[in-house]
């Protein structure tokens, strides 16, 4: 792969998203009593509520609503001991003309203890706002929409065309050259701004969600091989962000600037095993970067395990725990929440007893699973609002029927637990699937006993037991399934 290529896919991968980071005035926090208000006019907008939002990292907390007027017009609070950061006006979905897709229109706002006046066109609320009053937020979108016209759209011509143009053509190298003008101008007109504005909170923020610097990595790696140079960049890629600076909590930065960087990490072909192995590493490397300070380091680790609990990668959430809350957490009450936690997925660990489960199934017959004669069970959790079961249940049901169909000398039980709490859904989704394998619910939903007992935090879940109903293996997918018991 070219050098330029495989950068600038990187580079453009983690342009730009609006953030903010500043400190307290000088003269230290309002009191309560005192309130700013954010007023504007939303053109398209007439009679329809609106919210805004405090933001904690990938936490809204809505502090204030308000209908507007027939006009797009509206007036909200935000009180004098509310801390600086970034607010998040949320304006509602815009529906295409297809009514295939939406978006959202959501206004990110600077608070900085003084009041916030704009207008603007619902469906285009970026591109069409106007600030009236809020010199921070004046400067804040002069910035970006300097950086969009006159920088990022020819940027990004550029870097498609050299991503498709022949590398052999002479007008290659042209190009190439008028890529690093443009981008040299880019970086010379961004640090000017935050030199020339160092004082504001709005420099503050532009300076906190900037992207990793394209130079130094094509610098740094053009001697690399692919491997070498993703290694590096995977090494670098949180350098220039400031995790000293608290204020990086009152943002969606830092969970943006997480998961970009974990994206490095994630390659489909690679096992839940391995691909676990991975994201160790990637945790160490934010790890050490975070634990500078104490509130960030706390936020980091906990959104990090929450994460990876959600997507089923238990390895992982034992790792994070073990390793690091355990032991750097400051926070009394989060790290004993999960040490509880890690016992139950300790108890739930390959090479344990799985937990009995002894109810009655599908069609009122006593299901006991110490019981069931087979070389190996799975047990599987799932709901029929489950969206991603509807794509992993049948590729589950293929493999169940090829195994039990003789050929692998092998026997496979599936006992499938949902989580539902509708029975008329459970039973519907089973009979459309047609899914005769043991079908098993207390329609308690995430309250159940059996749910509880096998700590399941997301759908689907499954897991592959041996003849004695140990716990062998977590597949993820259909295929990991079938692998593992083709072995």
């Amino acid at each position: 792969m070219n050098l330029y290529n495989s950068i600038v896919t990187v580079f453009f991968l983690f342009v730009f998203a609006c953030k903010a980071s500043s400190a307290e005035p000088s003269g230290g926090k309002p009191s309560a009593a005192e309130t700013y208000y954010v007023k504007g006019t939303v053109k398209g907008l007439s009679q329809k509520k609106i919210y805004l939002a405090s933001v904690h990292g990938d936490d809204l907390k809505k502090i204030d609503s308000v209908v507007c007027d027939s006009g797009g017009n509206f007036q909200m609070q935000i009180a004098g001991n509310m801390p600086i950061g970034i607010y998040k006006l949320l304006l509602g979905r815009t529906y295409k003309p297809d009514l295939t897709s939406s978006e959202e229109n959501n206004i990110d706002l600077i608070f900085n203890y003084a009041n916030i006046k704009f207008n603007t066109t619902f469906g285009y609320v970026i591109d069409s706002l106007r600030v009236i009053e809020s010199d921070e937020n004046r400067l804040y979108y002069d910035f970006f929409r300097t950086m969009k016209h006159q920088y990022q759209d020819r940027l990004e011509i550029l870097s498609q065309t050299l991503r498709f143009y022949p590398h052999t053509d002479g007008f290659y190298d042209e190009i190439e050259k008028h890529f690093q003008k443009v981008l040299a101008e880019q970086q010379k007109y961004v640090s000017g701004f935050l030199e020339k504005n160092a004082n504001t909170v709005a420099a503050r923020i532009i300076k906190i969600q900037q992207k990793p610097s394209f130079f130094k990595f094509v610098e740094a790696t053009q001697k690399m091989t692919d491997l070498e140079r993703s290694e590096y960049i995977k090494a670098h890629f949180l350098d220039d962000v400031d995790f000293t600076d608290t204020i990086i909590l009152r943002t969606s930065l830092l969970p943006d600037k997480i998961m970009s960087f974990m994206s490095l990490f994630y390659d489909k072909q690679r096992t839940s095993v391995q691909q676990a192995q991975e994201y160790k590493k990637a945790t160490d490397v934010v790890a050490s970067k975070v634990k500078v300070n104490d509130a960030v380091n706390n936020y980091v680790l906990v959104y990090l395990t929450k994460g990876f609990e959600k997507v089923g990668m238990e390895e992982v959430v034992l790792y994070i725990t073990d390793k690091y809350l355990a032991t750097s957490c400051k926070n009394d009450e989060l790290k004993d929440d999960y040490s509880i936690k890690a016992e139950k997925m300790k108890k739930l660990a390959i090479g344990q007893p799985a937990p009995g489960i002894e109810m009655n199934d599908i069609n009122g017959k006593p299901v006991k699973l110490s019981e069931i004669n087979t070389d190996y069970m799975l047990v599987l959790f799932w709901s029929s609002w489950c969206p991603h079961c509807t794509t992993v249940l049948p590729p589950v049901k293929v493999v169940y029927e090829s195994i039990n169909s003789g050929l692998a000398h092998k026997k496979l039980e599936v006992l499938a637990y949902s989580i539902d709490t509708d029975s008329t859904l459970w039973k519907k989704f089973i009979n459309d699937g047609n899914y005769n394998w043991i079908n098993c619910s207390e329609l308690k939903g995430w309250g159940s006993k059996v749910a509880k007992d096998y700590n399941v935090t997301g759908t689907p879940t499954m897991l592959l037991l041996d003849k004695q109903k140990k716990i062998i293996a977590k597949p993820m997918t259909a295929s990991e399934l079938e692998n593992e018991l083709r072995k």
